[in-house]
């Protein structure tokens, strides 16, 4: 469902990069752990796999991404990407914007212009 093949990338104003040659294939139904230290490149990892650094970020990259086998740059932006993957953060407070439960779940629903 989702592989990145020989992939880097280095974030806008960066030389050095975030990531640097990676290669992952993960099935779909499959759940996968990534674990290292600060810095190592998770985050970055995560971002670059749901599409997010490719339509939100920019910076500079290479290898390629692709998802349910349709390369990340051929997908219609975060808004179909996200309606097969979604990520979630460790912190909690980094993501979340409303401040119940039923608000959040709105608004994922909302997004996907879903009748109340």
């Amino acid at each position: 469902m989702i592989a990145l093949e020989h992939y880097s990338y280095a974030y806008p104003s960066r030389t050095e990069r975030a990531l640097d040659d990676v290669s992952l294939h993960v099935k779909r139904g499959e759940v996968v752990l990534v674990t290292g230290p600060t810095g190592a490149g998770k985050t970055t990892l995560c971002l670059a796999a749901a599409g997010i650094l490719h339509h939100d970020y920019g910076g500079v990259s290479s290898g390629r991404i692709a998802l349910m086998g349709r390369d990340i740059a051929e997908l219609d932006g975060l808004a179909e990407i996200g309606r097969h993957v979604g990520v979630v953060f460790d912190d909690p407070d980094a993501q979340l914007i409303f401040t119940t439960v039923e608000e959040e779940v709105a608004s994922g629903l909302e997004s996907l212009s879903l009748p109340r």
